[in-house]
This record gives structure tokens, C-alpha cells and sequence, in this order.
């Protein structure tokens, strides 16, 4: 869009939004053009305070732009939502540790199965496809819980599936926000993340956290948790809290905000069409 907006010579200001605290243009042979393009942004809204960090660390020059603007989700769709058919979580007999999201290699699905392999009668469902399903299936084989390991797919019931859940588990290696956790937290799950900026946003003392990449911490954490149900119940009680604000309509109100005032300041210094 800066790119196409300079070429056109347009004089509007122009507004993005930085999701990721990873990309693959983070590399030395593509900082100067990285730079360039986010100078034509009046401002740059990041999802959580770890983005607005990374982007303000790799390109300093550009932090007055920054602001953080929390993504937002439908909170009423995960508190209300009724559990998901038995029959369609294959009638698993045993507590569910859930995870939503995409099986590639940032998401770290593999440190919740060498976990689970810890757990005794506890099974793990996977929602989301990806790269690394095939991968996952065999680890999930060769570490002897294949018998207790689903793998559902892309999904578009994710809210009643969570409904299912008794622990929720974001594993990942890095997250800009953590939207998954935050939906598993309005749906009254209580949640386990790795220890990780844009995580750690979201999640906070709402949750527990571990090392990523520790199998052993991780199934440390789920074993107390399972066997603790005043516990467990206090965590999906903090987590109901901290979903609270992340409303969907407190981020439509901030963003509406940001542009009003972006449009009300085409003559300040921050502004590409004033240089």
C-alpha cells in the first residue's frame, strides 16, 4: 500500500496495522527498503505492546509513529456457546487439553504431545491444519499417545469445541497477540501459554505460563492443573475477567479513534504528505 501510494503520489495518510513481531523481510539486505515503506505510514497501529517493540527496535526511527491497539474478538460468541456434540470429538473418554491454531512450526504443537505422553488418560485434540500435521501425527506414534491424539482440521465451530475443553494450551514459539488463548479464555477454559511476548500481553497472571519449547514444564503444569479443579476454576474465572478487555467494540472505538485523529493532522511533521 506505501509502495502504491507513493507511486500514485497520493497525499491522503495512510494507516497500518503490524500483527507479527516475526516477519521474513526482518533480514539486513531488506532493512533499508523496510524502512522506507513504513516512514510513508503517518501511523502504525501494532496488536500488542511485544510488536510495538519488535518493529520499534528494528526500525527506530519510526516509534513516534506507534501506538498498540489490542486485536479485539466477539466475547459473547465464546461465553455463550454451547459445547460442541460428543459424538463430533469422537466421544473421547478422558480430559481434553485443546489447541487451536495452525500446525506449522512457530505454533510448537510438538511440545504439547512430548508432554502429553506424561498424562496418563489425558488426550490431546488439535484443531487447525498445516505443514507440519504429518510430522505431528508421527511424533504423536512414536511417543505412544496416538490412541489419545485427534487431529480435527480446520474447523468452523471452534467456540463449541472449546466448550469441551478442561485445559487450553498455547505452545507457540512466538505470537504477535495470541487471539487463540484470548478466545479459550473468553470461553471459560483455563489456560497454559509458553512464556513469550504478545503471549504474555494477553495472558498474563490470567494464566499460567512456561518455557517454550519444555515438555516437562508444561506436563508439570497440566498435572497439577487436572488434579485441581478449585484451581482450574479460578484460572477460567481470571481468564473470563481479562477477556472482558479485549472486546471487540473497545478496539472498533480505538481504531476509530486513531484514524479521526490521523485525518485531523495531514499538516503535522509525522506525516508523509507534509515531507
Amino acid at each position: 500500500m506505501a509502495l502504491a501510494a507513493r507511486l500514485a503520489a497520493i497525499a491522503t495518510p495512510l494507516v497500518t496495522t503490524e500483527h507479527s513481531s516475526h516477519n521474513r523481510r526482518r533480514r539486513i539486505l531488506l532493512k533499508r527498503l523496510d524502512g522506507w515503506m513504513y516512514r510513508r505510514y503517518t501511523d502504525v497501529a501494532c496488536v500488542s505492546q511485544a510488536v510495538a517493540d519488535s518493529l520499534g527496535s528494528w526500525i527506530p526511527e519510526i516509534r513516534p509513529r506507534l501506538s498498540v491497539i489490542p486485536d479485539g474478538i466477539d466475547v459473547d460468541r465464546f461465553a455463550t456457546a454451547k459445547p460442541s456434540d460428543q459424538n463430533q470429538l469422537l466421544a473421547i473418554d478422558g480430559p481434553i487439553v485443546m489447541m487451536v491454531g495452525r500446525l506449522d512450526p512457530e505454533k510448537d504443537q510438538a511440545t504439547l504431545l512430548r508432554a502429553l505422553r506424561h498424562l496418563d488418560g489425558a488426550h490431546g485434540v488439535l484443531v487447525g491444519d498445516g505443514s507440519k500435521r504429518s510430522e505431528l501425527e508421527q511424533l504423536a506414534a512414536r511417543v505412544g499417545i496416538a490412541d489419545r491424539t485427534h487431529f480435527l482440521g480446520s474447523r468452523d465451530d471452534v467456540e463449541r469445541l472449546l466448550k469441551r475443553a478442561v485445559i487450553y494450551v498455547q505452545s507457540s514459539h512466538w505470537e504477535g497477540f495470541g487471539i487463540a488463548a484470548l478466545e479459550a479464555m473468553a470461553s471459560g477454559v483455563p489456560v497454559v501459554a509458553s512464556r513469550i511476548p504478545g503471549l504474555m500481553d494477553v495472558v498474563n497472571s490470567a494464566g499460567v505460563l512456561f518455557e517454550p519449547g519444555n515438555a516437562e514444564e508444561l506436563a508439570q503444569h497440566l498435572r497439577a492443573l487436572l488434579a485441581d479443579p478449585a484451581r482450574r476454576a479460578e484460572l477460567a474465572k481470571r481468564g473470563r475477567a481479562c477477556a472482558e478487555q479485549f472486546r471487540i467494540e473497545r478496539t472498533v472505538e480505538r481504531y476509530g479513534a486513531l484514524y479521526r485523529e490521523t485525518c485531523g493532522v495531514r499538516r503535522n511533521p509525522r506525516s508523509p504528505a507534509a515531507r
